[in-house]
């Protein structure tokens, strides 16, 4: 599987990955969410002050902490991560190297 191993470069709402199979590629998270615009947690992470704590997860997920919510069993609203899958970011990204 083919998934981001470092965030290169983050500048506005763009992001500089280096992949596993040694491409870099980039990813305008703004662009590829647009369509989501009245989401509120991705409003939350289109913020200049959230976006820059992207990080790598175990899988290769790019995540954010902490930015979503979602119940736990008791119906109590709890804090979680909001992500995108390494196929999801791939996919939408463009190379820059190879």
């Amino acid at each position: 599987m083919i998934v981001p191993k470092e965030i290169v470069k983050i500048e506005g709402f763009s992001l500089l990955c280096k992949f596993n199979n040694g491409e870099l590629r980039e990813l305008d998270v703004k662009k590829v969410l647009a369509h989501k615009e009245d989401d509120e947690y991705v409003n939350r992470i289109l913020t200049p002050t959230v976006f820059p704590s992207v990080k790598i997860g175990e899988i290769g997920q790019l995540l954010w902490e902490n930015v979503a919510r979602m119940q736990d069993y008791d119906g109590k609203w709890i804090p979680c991560e909001y992500d995108m899958s390494p196929e999801f970011v791939y996919h939408n990204s463009t190379v820059v190297r190879s």
